[in-house]
């Protein structure tokens, strides 16, 4: 028997174990798939502002499967993250201040794409304690240079804990001075 046919006969092989073996299994048992297999997170923003302009950032999560989903967003929230040209994060909206809200239960048909605008003041959520973000506007940001990205947190199936993010890819932002 040639290599080439002994290696095809355990591909087979292999192939027909894996196969069974699932057979068994109800979707109960299967492990959930990880939402970073099931939506994608853009961003759009702008690549430069003024100071103290309003900055608006949109947020588009996508279904990339086949099959409609459901997405379970608990307490959690579609939000952005600023950091300076540093790495220091300077904003994060879920760590205070008004918030947008996502569905609690987030249908997605196939390739469906759902968009949320957010907007940005230019303000940093450094105020202390951080529990009085929610009260503190924060210190204006100065002009330079600045990273966006989106986050999206959910679990892919209503008792599946932890939560799992997703996030977009960094943008450059650059605030000008007036």
């Amino acid at each position: 028997m040639s290599k080439a046919n002994l290696l095809l006969i355990l591909m087979i092989a292999s192939l027909g174990i894996a196969f069974m073996a699932c057979q068994g299994q109800t979707s109960a048992e299967r492990p959930a798939p990880t939402l970073a297999r099931l939506v994608k997170l853009d961003l759009e923003a702008p690549s430069n502002a003024k100071v103290s302009e309003l900055i608006t950032l949109k947020l588009h999560l996508q279904n990339i499967t086949d099959e409609s989903l459901t997405i379970y967003t608990g307490e959690h929230r579609l939000d952005f993250v600023v950091t300076d040209s540093s790495g220091v994060e300077v904003q994060q909206r879920w760590r205070g201040g008004p918030i947008e809200h996502v569905e609690l239960i987030l249908p997605l048909q196939p390739k469906e794409v759902r968009s949320h605008e957010l907007q940005w003041d230019q303000r940093a959520n450094n105020c202390q304690p951080p529990s009085a973000f929610r009260n503190c506007p924060g210190d204006a940001v100065p002009p330079g240079s600045y990273t966006v990205r989106g986050i999206f947190a959910a679990r892919v199936t209503d008792n599946s804990p932890p939560q799992e993010t997703v996030e977009t890819k960094a943008q450059k932002l650059t605030i000008r001075p007036r």
